[in-house]
């Protein structure tokens, strides 16, 4: 995204935690945090480090402060203070100390969502600032990621589901010759799955079959919807699994 060399490091680190904060668990979001801010402060280092002649800074006084995150910040209010408000640092400090005990007292600690949101969107912002880069898409860009990896785990439990039904004909539970729907709908029918399961699988179904025909972008209602849609998925699928599983015992007991 961007050709900024100094911000490589910074970069991966961005979207290592974005990565993880979109997994969305009590542990993705404090490994988010961590990843945030660890690329927070490599991008305020590497600022004041590589700028110390054009801000007028002595090597000295740098080494002093560059271990201190909080004089880090004091000192980028003080010599770009076009570039973040003095109530954005305070903000970034806040969440830092937050991040802090996470990284020393993780176990245990929990870290609402939103306070990750909002560090990754303040990160963002006064990294784009400082460097002059475009980072507004990014985490769009790791979404999409995201969302292709969910979906090949949603369509991998669909191709399980798939199978079983194929079973389920060989053994006289399903009539051959019935579309994906009506295959489905019998097994509603015989009480195998119920009413909700039935509209669950449909919706599955009808969400791979839009997905693999889309020829625009992913929308973020779809980036949302893919993790309800795996949970309800691998719900149906621990059903299925049994019945084969009794399937199975039956016909060793035939042969």
């Amino acid at each position: 995204m961007t050709q900024n060399p100094w911000l490589s490091g910074c970069y991966e680190l961005l979207e290592h935690g974005i990565e993880h904060f979109l997994n969305d668990t009590e542990f993705d979001r404090r490994l988010a945090m961590i990843s945030i801010d660890n690329a927070l402060e490599l991008a305020v280092k590497t600022y004041i480090s590589r700028n110390l002649r054009v801000l007028n800074i002595k090597r000295k006084d740098y080494n002093n402060i560059k271990r201190d995150f909080s004089k880090l910040l004091s000192f980028i209010l003080r010599v770009v203070p076009n570039k973040v408000s003095e109530q954005e640092l305070s903000s970034i400090e806040h969440n830092h100390e937050l991040r802090n005990n996470l990284y020393h007292e993780g176990i245990g600690i929990s870290v609402n969502k939103e306070i990750v949101k909002s560090y990754t969107e303040e990160a963002i912002s006064l990294i784009s600032k400082l460097y002059e880069v475009d980072l507004s898409n990014l985490v769009n860009k790791v979404g999409i990621f995201n969302f292709i990896k969910k979906f090949n785990i949603l369509e991998k439990g669909w191709q399980r589901i798939k199978s079983s039904m194929l079973i389920f004909i060989l053994d006289g539970l399903l009539s051959s010759g019935l579309t994906i729907e009506e295959r489905i709908s019998q097994l509603a029918s015989k009480g195998i799955i119920s009413n909700v399961q039935n509209e669950n699988l449909i919706e599955i179904f009808n969400f791979i079959q839009m997905i693999n025909s889309k020829s625009d972008k992913i929308t973020f209602q779809e980036l949302d919807k893919i993790d309800e849609l795996i949970r309800k998925l691998r719900e149906i699928d621990v059903i299925f699994k049994f019945i084969v599983e009794e399937f199975e015992i039956t016909r060793k007991q035939r042969d």
